[in-house]
């Protein structure tokens, strides 16, 4: 569902660009852009906190993510890739947890490279499967270069966490605090 809403979005704006713009084509638009911050850091570190994996499972799981991230491969090409190393249910809490994990990174990271955005802010979906933690989270604003959002556990324990996500299948995101004049 995740992909599904992303991809309408995708395809609403360039519908809508194109008609407020009035031409069919907008010339200098990558519909299919690629986030190569997400895309890097998914090659690289994707899978540090899946349990029980080997070397080969865990270059498996870096070399897919980023693919998907880089649009060579679709979420099902994803999934299948996954299920046959993990099977199908733990391939889509791996999927949607890593695919979290790194376009959160991946955002932080393009941000302190271009060193105009300095804080960005947790926000979580708004309905009824949001999870008591996310919502604890949701509008918090810290720091890109030691990113600190914080909630407290069902034990009333305090817990940190960096970005999203919070957990397994967390469905949060981060944006950057944008500070106007």
């Amino acid at each position: 569902m995740l992909v599904d809403g992303v991809m309408l979005g995708t395809d609403e704006g360039q519908v809508n660009t194109e008609l407020a713009m009035g031409v069919k084509d907008v010339g200098g638009v990558d519909w299919e852009m690629v986030n190569a911050e997400a895309r890097e850091w998914a090659s690289q570190y994707a899978g540090q906190l899946v349990q029980g994996l080997n070397d080969t499972t865990l270059k498996a799981l870096r070399t897919a993510i980023a693919e998907w991230i880089g649009n060579t491969l679709t979420y099902e090409q994803l999934l299948a890739e996954l299920a046959g190393v993990f099977g199908l249910d733990r391939a889509k809490r791996i999927a949607e947890t890593e695919i979290t994990r790194a376009y959160a990174e991946g955002s932080r990271r393009a941000w302190m490279a271009g060193g105009i955005i300095t804080e960005m802010i947790w926000r979580t979906a708004n309905d009824e499967r949001r999870c008591s933690y996310c919502g604890q989270l949701n509008g918090q604003v810290t720091s890109v270069s030691e990113p600190h959002f914080e909630y407290e556990d069902a034990k009333g324990i305090r817990q940190i966490v960096p970005n999203p996500p919070a957990h397994v299948r967390c469905r949060c995101w981060v944006v950057a605090e944008v500070k106007r004049a």
